[in-house]
């Protein structure tokens, strides 16, 4: 039990991984809480917000306990941070295409990225792309992935924008 959600609530989420491999964390059931507030999982080592009512969040983690890594909350703190507008977060997509072995960019809106950063799941760097294209398509070849999870993060002009990437 606790006291009504609210846009600045905030809800400390301790793990115990008994196995390393996938986890996920979703929403079996609510009760008081308006449909109009969203649900994040915030990973303050990756600093990503996953919107629960959107998808699960699916994640790889090691064996071990996890007591001060994820928490929930009621809103994406990193859009009022850095001043950018959900438009602009939905400008972009951006993937890794397994048949090619590339991170894959689409800029429709011809945005400036400063550069690319790939990491693991632990929030260590993988790759860094510095010379990135200001075009509306653009592939960025990373060869010998492992299979599994990692996060691309974009840093723009007005900020960064993640996404959670699956490596086959």
């Amino acid at each position: 039990a606790r006291n009504p959600i609210d846009k600045d609530s905030s809800i400390p989420l301790g793990l115990h991984v008994d196995n390393s491999g996938q986890n996920k964390i979703m929403i079996d059931h609510l009760e008081n809480v308006p449909d109009n507030i969203n649900i994040f999982i915030h990973d303050k080592v990756l600093n990503i917000y996953h919107n629960l009512r959107v998808s699960d969040y699916v994640f790889n983690l090691p064996s071990g306990e996890y007591l001060n890594r994820y928490e929930i909350v009621f809103r994406d703190a990193s859009a009022d941070v850095l001043g950018v507008e959900e438009n602009d977060l939905n400008a972009f997509e951006v993937y890794y295409a397994n048949n090619i072995k590339s991170i894959v960019l689409v800029n429709p809106k011809l945005n400036e990225i400063k550069s690319i950063e790939l990491f693991n799941l632990l929030g260590q760097s993988i790759h860094t792309i510095d010379n990135v294209s200001q075009e509306e398509y653009s592939e960025y070849k990373i060869e010998n992935l492992s299979t599994g999870s990692y996060i691309i993060k974009l840093y723009t002009e007005s900020g960064s924008v993640s996404k959670q990437v699956l490596v086959k």
